[in-house]
């Protein structure tokens, strides 16, 4: 999204998790590959020698991605909303845009030229959310709050079960179902409903787009 903008090419974009709990803290990160150092981390940012990426889950959970009204269950992309002149056909009353609206008005690039431009990035998924949609339950569920902390304990940290452990150990572990959940996350094999007018998008691994 941000490398459709050409005004932002001389910043390295990071990712960084948001502290609304401690259960979600380092679950985005900025990767590096230089000295952990002030100055080391200070020169990757700024020469991009040394940065290594992103990871951060996916911008279509977020509440105001796409554009709509929520109570009259309408979902646009940009080119919809422009098509309809912001309108609502239900109600009436003009759309919320949302932040892939803001986007399309600043950018001056497409979005495939923006894919390009852009450094490596791995979109991810919260490992609670992919054991609640294997089993079935609520993401506070006794259940599923239970197998995300015996996972972490027999396999590590929960970003290196989403991008590095060997699926194989995956399955041992956590059973043939995560580990080929992961795996599709792991190439992008992910079904995706955008977020809008407030309501959160949802990422579901189970089903390809």
């Amino acid at each position: 999204m941000n490398r459709r903008c050409s005004f932002l090419d001389p910043f390295t974009l990071v990712s960084n998790s948001d502290a609304h709990s401690l259960q979600k803290l380092g679950r985005e990160a900025t990767l590096f590959d230089t000295e952990i150092s002030f100055q080391g981390i200070y020169n990757a940012l700024k020469t991009r020698d040394g940065f290594a990426g992103t990871i951060e889950f996916f911008p279509q959970e977020g509440k105001y991605y796409f554009d709509g009204h929520r109570k009259c269950d309408i979902c646009w992309n940009p080119v919809t909303t422009i098509d309809n002149n912001s309108i609502c056909p239900k109600c009436g009353k003009p759309v919320t845009k949302g932040v892939m609206y803001r986007v399309t008005e600043l950018a001056d690039r497409t979005i495939e030229q923006g894919i390009k431009l852009s450094e490596d990035f791995y979109s991810i998924t919260s490992l609670i959310d992919i054991i609640s949609e294997i089993t079935n339950k609520s993401p506070n569920s006794k259940t599923v709050q239970t197998e995300y902390l015996r996972l972490i304990e027999s396999l590590g940290a929960e970003l290196e079960i989403l991008l590095n452990i060997n699926l194989s150990d995956i399955k041992t572990v956590g059973g043939k179902e995560l580990s080929e959940g992961i795996k599709r996350l792991r190439a992008g094999y992910v079904s995706i409903k955008e977020g809008f007018d407030g309501e959160f998008g949802e990422i579901k691994i189970k089903t390809k787009t």
